[in-house]
């Protein structure tokens, strides 16, 4: 057993602390006892599998950590820091997460439905795995390109894969082709791209 403690960021404030065999344990127990948790500095932690449930956590620093499996429903996690983490098979029904920061975040099998999303920044394309039809507010959501362009993302993104050889996606306002984008009611120019790029499948075909 080692003696675990809890801190906030950024003033490294105890939250709690205890003697436990992992820093899994320690948050585990602190959330089962109810102890409340701002501020929360979990930074480049492993807690694969932690189950969290119902966690009072707003502002939390996840950032870098890995949280695959993890059970974070029901919880209060708003304005928390979930950069660059990993987020593989992690549950976040029914939780509060508005105004959190997922931007490098990689989802899969990740469940938000009934989850407030509200205002929450998203970079990385394996966000658009996530079923957003089912969260319960997404109002202000931004998706972030790598050269800084936003897009607004208030309503559940329209994803079509295999159509073309890169991912199409329709945001509120604006429809990202690969690197190339266009406003939804422009919607013109993305037919004419179809419409020769099947030309081009065609031609490949016969030659084929």
């Amino acid at each position: 057993m080692d003696h675990i403690t809890l801190r906030k960021h950024p003033d490294n404030e105890i939250l709690y602390e205890g003697r436990y065999s992992a820093l899994k344990d320690c948050l585990e127990d602190a959330v089962n006892k109810g102890i409340t948790l701002p501020y929360i500095n979990l930074r480049n932690k492993n807690l694969t599998n932690v189950n969290i449930d119902g966690a009072f956590m707003p502002y939390a620093d996840f950032s870098g950590s890995n949280l695959s499996g993890a059970n974070l429903s029901e919880a209060t996690l708003h304005n928390a820091s979930f950069k660059d983490s990993s987020l593989y098979n992690c549950c976040m029904s029914f939780s509060d997460l508005h105004g959190s920061n997922f931007s490098g975040a990689c989802f899969g099998g990740t469940f938000i439905d009934g989850t407030d999303l509200r205002n929450c920044l998203f970079s990385t394309l394996s966000c658009f795995d996530l079923d957003f039809m089912h969260s319960k507010k997404m109002e202000g959501c931004i998706f972030i390109e790598p050269d800084s362009r936003r897009f607004g993302m208030s309503n559940a993104p329209i994803v079509i894969k295999g159509l073309l050889n890169v991912p199409v996606i329709l945001f509120d306002k604006t429809v990202k082709i690969g690197d190339k984008i266009m406003r939804r009611r422009d919607m013109s120019q993305f037919l004419k791209i179809m419409e020769a790029y099947t030309y081009q499948q065609t031609q490949n075909d016969k030659v084929a």
